[in-house]
């Protein structure tokens, strides 16, 4: 019982901040990371399945994404 939530954006994996920001936001909301995978375009997160709306949650107020019709 997994899920993925990634972060996708023009070379946001090369900015060291933003999975720094990421892995930080999902363990404030305590929330575990069992797995982590990368690319130039994506940074992606395997997060237990339950965890999966919070960390979205979280993900999108920490890098100001508007939720109005993402629910």
């Amino acid at each position: 019982d997994i899920a993925k939530v990634s972060l996708v954006g023009a070379n946001i994996a090369s900015d060291p901040s933003m999975p720094g920001r990421m892995f930080s936001v999902l363990a404030e909301n305590g929330i575990n990371i069992d797995m982590i995978a990368t690319s130039g375009l994506r940074i992606s997160c395997i997060v237990e399945r339950k965890h999966i709306n919070d960390a979205v949650r979280a993900l999108y107020k920490a890098f100001n994404v508007n939720m109005n019709n993402s629910e």
